[in-house]
């Protein structure tokens, strides 16, 4: 009798250890990147004054953005963080990397560098960026709102400071159209840091 029950049980136990396989195979998850503007979708002023080296960075992000999940709002105090949509890298060094590859656009710069960076070569004017808001409503309203901080590194001393507030709408609740509309808010972040920064070499 043993003998017969025994094939039954392992076919039992192999049949749960399938289902448990199959069930434990979720959605693949999506990876975003926020990428620079479109050179040809830029454009520089007619004259632009000469410019010290510049870094942008260190970038501060409040802890519910250090996620690698991407982050959106359900409700005015209520967040999403997705288990399937997230980031391809931290999110502070990737608005380091695309800030700083805007602003060499728009200001016809080459000298202009992402945190971290080589200390023995320290950019000669350092802008470090507190963001205070930077997520929303998938389908709705995107906020970004950035508090800017201008060094010179040379003099140790803050030479500028402000407040970068604005917001876009993202077109649908999908979260490549949530992530287009984060991207467009680092754009016009760019655009007027580097309206700031020509105002500051005047």
């Amino acid at each position: 009798m043993n003998k017969l029950k025994l094939p039954c049980r392992l076919a039992l136990v192999l049949l749960v250890l399938l289902f448990q396989a199959c069930a434990s195979k979720g959605p693949a998850t999506t990876y975003f990147a926020l990428y620079p503007m479109v050179a040809e979708d830029v454009t520089t002023p007619d004259s632009v004054p000469a410019l010290p080296s510049i870094g942008i960075g260190p970038v501060k992000l409040p802890g519910y953005l250090e996620a690698s999940g991407i982050v959106s709002r359900a409700g005015e105090q209520e967040l999403t963080i997705s288990g399937y949509n997230a980031w391809a890298e931290n999110l502070d060094a990737a608005l380091s990397r695309v800030v700083s590859g805007n602003l060499s656009m728009l200001l016809d710069h080459d000298d202009i560098w992402a945190f971290p960076w080589d200390t023995r070569h320290r950019p000669e004017w350092q802008c470090r960026l507190v963001f205070e808001r930077f997520d929303g409503t998938r389908g709705g309203d995107v906020v970004l709102k950035v508090r800017w901080a201008l060094y010179d590194t040379r003099v140790r001393e803050l030479a500028a400071s402000g407040l970068i507030e604005t917001s876009v709408s993202s077109t649908n609740s999908s979260y490549q159209s949530y992530v287009a509309s984060l991207n467009q808010l680092v754009s016009t972040l760019s655009e007027e840091l580097a309206a700031a920064l020509l105002k500051e070499a005047e």
